[in-house]
């Protein structure tokens, strides 16, 4: 049985995802329930279910609504995502996703570097990192696979500190 909710939502928002829902050729109800289940499961998520093969896709274009802001992506849920598993990987740089795993966060990447929010060399860092992630999926998979960007004083080192900053300055 399903339950009824009522929300209450920005103007703006509603316009959003009644375009949204348009595009997918769904209600916003039907659209809006979907967006709420896939967060719902995402945030159920445990890190041995994300390693598994026969785990789902990293959901990236359900949570990025597409406004002419330079801000869209860094308000979406794939940015979000993007910043805990580089977080993540600051403390153990061992890979354990599927190659499936990490081309959905390649997705993410790109849209981090084509982001116009940040400074040129935070997406050049970005650039690094995407670089990274390339050469750990083209490496075996029955192998242990790691990744240089969280490391320090490594040439294809990541800058987090000038993440941080850069989130902190941005305004929402």
């Amino acid at each position: 049985m399903k339950a009824k909710i009522s929300i209450r939502i920005d103007d703006d928002i509603k316009v959003l995802l009644e375009d949204q829902a348009e595009q997918k050729g769904q209600t916003v109800s039907t659209y809006a329930r979907e967006i709420l289940e896939s967060h719902v499961n995402q945030e159920n998520y445990r890190e041995d279910e994300l390693i598994s093969e026969s785990s789902p896709k990293i959901p990236t274009e359900t949570f990025i609504i597409n406004v002419d802001s330079s801000l869209s992506f860094v308000k979406s849920f794939g940015f979000t995502y993007l910043l805990s598993w580089m977080l993540a990987k600051s403390l153990n740089h061992q890979c354990y996703f599927s190659n499936d795993a990490l081309k959905g966060l390649r997705g993410l990447i790109e849209s981090a570097i084509d982001s116009r929010s940040f400074s040129r060399e935070l997406r050049m860092g970005f650039t690094k990192v995407l670089n990274d992630l390339n050469r750990v999926i083209i490496e075996p998979e029955n192998h242990e696979r790691y990744f240089w960007f969280p490391l320090p004083n490594h040439h294809g080192s990541f800058n987090y500190f000038l993440l941080v900053n850069e989130v902190l300055r941005l305004k929402y």
